[in-house]
């Protein structure tokens, strides 16, 4: 029900949380559990320390993941780049060279700097933009409180494009303001630190200057500032340092967990099931406060929900964009089939965002901890793994036709037909209550809670995980038969989505 959000962080579940109960308002729900919020908190920490459930392999398999899968993340990117799994550590070096270059220290550098400017410019729009306000779903072991939350995804998703658009193709053209080109006082510049982020910002984030003209260099104050398109692209930058920017947003992702743990100790924190446990790197993985909330300039923002949909879902989307622009500037045009697989997943990113509010009834946002699970899954695993097929047409040949590629798009639209209608049939399922349409059949779990059997979930009980299977295959295909490296989110998310059922049946079993 959130686009890519069933699969956007590796790790988590589709749950299925009782829908909101009609009557009751988010103000009342903040009312009656104000009150009791550190009580609540307290029995719901003393309830889960003593008899700890661990998943995912516990303490030892959450460290393993942590390690594990950052690892993997940059394996995938150097594999996507030559077309070919590297079995060997020379292979393996001689693509880490190649890609990441001998001025790598300047590339991380560059990378922290675009990173910082992307979480800054989503954090932004998520305050500033037009939205409104949806309420969460009732918190079971908090007093059934209900959280409000800013939605205005949609939005940003659109006015995010027109600013890349604007920095990508138009520049001010402008001059020094007297004298030469040289410094005023005629002696060369002392060497700074600051030298590659001043230089950084000028070439690609939009500050585009043109070389000064030679009326700037004559003394002539230059008066104009006309814009015109830009011969830089920052767009086509961006997988110069794409492998530094994996590096570095999983450094980012590492820290944001430090914070997310220590965090969760401040008094009233509302703990999530199963993530207080006598073991620290297994709460530090799987996250022990449900909703951390910051405030910035007097604007609350609930950290989970915005990390789970703007900074990595949007940023998966201009970073094959990037691609494409790239591809451009390389052959003069884009090929058929990444045309294709960019318009697809950046149809699917919209609908993520179109569909925001459904988020709230997950389980990522109703159950799970934000913890360097979430964290690193929607951040640090969602823009550089599921841009592998991009990464590998930019450098390699498909080989693939016309007919193919349309074929292709076909199977794939089938599979969305499927996944939105599914996934809206559960949404109003969930938010609204199983009477709110007369179609709807239902059981009752053991859990408590009520699984739909009627529509398109009576044809399959994971039909929407079905759906969103054919549409990720339908990516992999697009890449033609030569390397098995692109099909790696076909074969993970397959993975993923048995676990995830065989998951989601352990939970409704009570």
């Amino acid at each position: 029900s959130k686009g890519r959000k069933a699969s956007d962080n590796m790790f988590s579940v589709l749950g299925s949380p009782s829908p909101a109960k009609p009557g009751m308002s988010g103000m009342s729900a903040a009312k009656s559990s104000a009150a009791g919020k550190s009580k609540s908190s307290s029995m719901s920490s003393s309830k889960l320390s003593s008899k700890p459930h661990y998943e995912f392999g516990g303490p030892f398999g959450a460290i393993s993941t942590m390690v594990s899968l950052p690892l993997l993340t940059v394996y995938l990117i150097l594999a996507s780049r030559v077309g070919k799994l590297l079995p060997t550590f020379a292979e393996f070096g001689m693509a880490w060279t190649e890609m990441i270059g001998y001025d790598w220290m300047e590339r991380v550098w560059r990378s922290a700097i675009v990173l910082a400017l992307w979480l800054l410019l989503t954090l932004f729009l998520h305050l500033y933009l037009p939205s409104k306000t949806a309420q969460g779903s009732p918190i079971r072991h908090a007093s059934n409180k209900i959280l409000p939350y800013t939605i205005n995804g949609h939005l940003q998703f659109w006015v995010t494009l027109l600013i890349i658009g604007v920095l990508e193709f138009v520049k001010v053209e402008t001059g020094a303001g007297k004298g030469s080109c040289e410094s005023l006082d005629g002696d060369e510049e002392e060497p700074s630190i600051f030298d590659p982020f001043t230089s950084f910002v000028s070439d690609y984030l939009g500050v585009f200057t043109t070389p000064p003209s030679e009326s700037s260099c004559t003394g002539t104050a230059t008066t104009s500032v006309p814009l015109v398109l830009s011969e830089t692209s920052m767009l086509s930058y961006l997988p110069t340092i794409y492998l530094p920017l994996a590096i570095t947003t999983t450094a980012f992702c590492a820290l944001l967990s430090t914070y997310l743990l220590l965090s969760s100790y401040t008094p009233g924190a509302i703990l999530a099931l199963g993530g207080n446990t006598p073991s620290t790197p297994y709460n530090y993985f799987i996250g022990r406060e449900l909703n951390p909330r910051i405030t910035i300039l007097g604007r609350e923002v609930d950290l989970k929900e915005w990390f789970e949909l703007k900074p990595g879902l949007i940023g998966w989307c201009v970073i094959n964009v990037a691609f494409s622009r790239c591809y451009y500037a390389q052959h003069g045009h884009i090929s058929l089939e990444l045309a294709a697989l960019t318009l697809s997943q950046g149809l699917y990113v919209w609908d993520a965002l179109y569909n925001e509010v459904a988020i709230l009834t997950t389980m990522d946002i109703t159950t799970d901890g934000f913890g360097f699970m979430l964290c690193f899954g929607d951040l640090g695993w969602v823009p550089y793994v599921y841009t592998l097929q991009a990464n590998y047409m930019l450098y390699n040949d498909t080989g693939v036709g016309a007919a193919w590629t349309v074929m292709c798009v076909f199977i794939g639209m089938g599979g969305y037909w499927i996944f939105r209608r599914a996934n809206s049939e559960k949404d109003k399922f969930r938010r609204e209550g199983p009477d709110s349409d007369p179609n709807f059949k239902y059981i009752d779990t053991k859990r408590g809670t009520k699984l739909m059997v009627s529509g398109w979930w009576g044809k399959a009980r994971k039909i929407n995980y079905t759906g969103d299977w054919i549409l990720g295959m339908s990516w992999c295909m697009l890449t033609g038969s030569s390397s098995v490296v692109p099909y790696f989110y076909g074969m993970y998310f397959f993975v993923l989505l048995v676990h995830r059922a065989w998951r989601d049946d352990d939970i409704c079993r009570g």
